[in-house]
């Protein structure tokens, strides 16, 4: 309980700031760039599109050589199976 005590003032400033702000004022941080974001996914959407794979394809393609599958699913989705020679990042 010692070291929450001290969090107490940093989140009421925290929240006094965002509430001057107002809603959907933008968040001062270099490092988040929705429309960046928005953009690339739109890329990859439009490359998923035109190089459709299906079930049969994937699994004939992941046994050919030099084949890497990055599995990037989310640790909570990951047991519930996985191709055994998935690379997982860390």
């Amino acid at each position: 309980m010692r070291h929450t005590r001290g969090l107490a003032p940093l989140a009421l400033a925290a929240a006094a700031h965002a509430a001057a702000a107002g809603p959907g004022a933008p968040v001062a941080n270099p490092a988040i760039d929705a429309a960046a974001l928005l953009r690339v996914a739109a890329e990859a959407a439009r490359h998923r599109e035109a190089r459709p794979v299906d079930e049969a394809a994937f699994i004939a393609m992941s046994g050919e050589p030099g084949t890497v599958i990055l599995d990037a699913r989310t640790t909570r989705i990951v047991p519930a199976g996985t191709q055994a020679a998935a690379v997982r990042p860390r």
